[in-house]
């Protein structure tokens, strides 16, 4: 049984109001996502909090022995937060980020920099991985943050859609899949792929070729966009990149892309973290910085909350 803070605080403004839409307005959420909230903790604790009535909400008996409870629970939440905020720890100076690949390489240094003008003495640590293991990692509180991209279950994290990116395939000038019908896996497969070793896209890609029950023809795997563009323009092969890199290195190098026509080809990137009240101060000020960057927006005018994704509850049948 797995107790969220922020839903107990919910829970007690729900109670103190008597009004859903009003409890939910105070904690930044919507009704909808209140009232998906309360059902979840009340199917967590096999019973029912509240009355659902004409004028309001009312408590039942479980409810209001909960009430007793929640409310000793988040008092000493919030004394236990207020004292380790009044405290310095070098702790708080230092931050650890999970990324896939994509994110290391294009994201991550120009954040990074913008983070350590605002604060020098900062220090961070960042650690590769995919989707499915950021989640675990945020989860298990082995990481203050984690950037990921594509497409996975994020109900039980907080998470900002900042940016949208495609999987495009990177040939040679006049490569004859720039001209195929279809651009998918089955037609890349037909071709010397080059690609990045040891890294979360290349498991990904892996993972997509095993689904249609075929493989990728490497030619050569090594570390670093660069050094693959660089062999694309040579003619030594094709390359599965974001399309962002592309974008940049087209600057630079004389190769053509098209993005791939697969649905999972379609890359959302997300920053995602725990409980909200356990950010970091430099954790806040790098989503703030993501916000500003990515969004277009002053994060001085909202709260982080205002940019979170609406989440899914899973409710136990």
């Amino acid at each position: 049984m797995h107790f969220d803070i922020a839903d107990m605080q919910l829970f007690i403004k729900v109670a103190d109001a008597g009004s859903l839409t009003q409890a939910a307005k105070d904690r930044a959420r919507s009704p909808s996502a209140a009232s998906a909230r309360l059902k979840s903790l009340e199917s967590q604790l096999g019973a029912r909090l509240f009355y659902r009535e004409p004028n309001g909400l009312s408590l039942t008996s479980a409810g209001i022995d909960f009430l007793s409870h929640a409310k000793k629970i988040v008092s000493e939440y919030e004394l236990t937060k207020r004292r380790f905020q009044n405290q310095q720890y070098s702790a708080a100076e230092h931050l650890r980020i999970i990324a896939n690949s994509a994110s290391t390489s294009e994201i991550i240094p120009g954040i990074l920099l913008e983070l350590l003008n605002q604060d020098p003495n900062i220090t961070v640590d960042v650690q590769q991985k995919n989707t499915h293991q950021s989640i675990r990692s945020i989860l298990d509180n082995e990481a203050d943050i984690a950037m990921v991209a594509g497409s996975d279950d994020f109900s039980n994290v907080n998470s900002i859609l900042f940016a949208t990116d495609y999987l495009a395939i990177a040939t040679p000038n006049h490569h004859p899949l720039l001209d195929a019908q279809q651009k998918n896996l089955k037609e890349i497969s037909k071709y010397p792929v080059l690609s990045t070793s040891s890294t979360t896209l290349l498991d990904f890609l892996n993972e997509k070729f095993q689904a249609i029950n075929s493989k990728a023809n490497y030619r050569i795997l090594l570390d670093g966009f660069e050094p693959i563009i660089r062999l694309v323009e040579a003619n030594a092969g094709i390359a599965i990149l974001p399309e962002s890199v592309t974008v940049r290195y087209r600057e630079k190098f004389n190769f053509s892309f098209v993005r791939i026509e697969e649905e999972w080809a379609l890359r959302e990137r997300r920053i995602i973290f725990s409980n909200i009240e356990f950010l970091s101060p430099c954790a806040r000020k790098l989503i703030n910085i993501i916000i500003k960057k990515y969004l277009q927006a002053e994060p001085e005018d909202q709260t982080i909350e205002h940019y979170l994704e609406q989440r899914a509850v899973h409710i136990p049948a």
